[in-house]
């Protein structure tokens, strides 16, 4: 196993997955400092778990991945409720690197507090935008900001399918 990626079957050996709570055990202790029933890994500066198996660091979700399914995933995994620590398996799902990005709340820098709703200061409108394709689409200038999110939740209901979230969805 040493160098190469694990397999689902190595995985079970060594770890034991609750796909209710999202919690990885260990199983077998290789080392002095772990113990069997240990809760496996830590929580990196970004917020997702991280488990150390023969030396190489794994992401939780995408272990929780390969546990449930036997294949880890070609694409990202998407937190559904965008708690990265959370690795219950219903919240993940298979997602493009732009299905993931639409799964995000209000920017730091939001003044408006909607998503994809911003103040102009030259017009003096609220104006919206929302990406789709890869690309931010303009969905234009409004004198009420309430119109402005109307336009984006609009427009991203029917472009962003189960990705969609209420413009006012906070920041976790």
């Amino acid at each position: 196993m040493a160098g190469s990626i694990i397999t689902q079957d190595e995985l079970k050996e060594l770890l034991h997955y609750d796909p209710d709570t999202g919690i990885f055990t260990r199983i077998k202790a290789l080392t002095n400092c772990v113990k069997v029933g240990d809760v496996a890994g830590t929580k990196n500066k970004h917020g997702y778990i991280m488990i150390r198996v023969d030396g190489k660091k794994y992401s939780a979700h995408r272990l929780s991945w390969l546990y449930m399914t036997g294949s880890f995933p070609i694409k990202t995994i998407d937190h559904v409720n965008r708690i990265r620590h959370d690795n219950r398996f219903s919240n993940l799902r298979i997602a493009s690197y732009f299905e993931n990005s639409l799964n995000t709340g209000i920017g730091k820098t939001n003044t408006s507090g909607y998503k994809g709703v911003n103040w102009n200061k030259n017009l003096k409108k609220w104006m919206a935008r929302c990406a789709f394709n890869g690309e931010r689409v303009f969905l234009g200038y409004y004198n009420n900001i309430d119109t402005a999110k109307i336009a984006y939740d609009n427009f991203a209901k029917i472009h962003h399918g189960e990705f969609y979230l209420d413009s006012s969805h906070p920041t976790v």
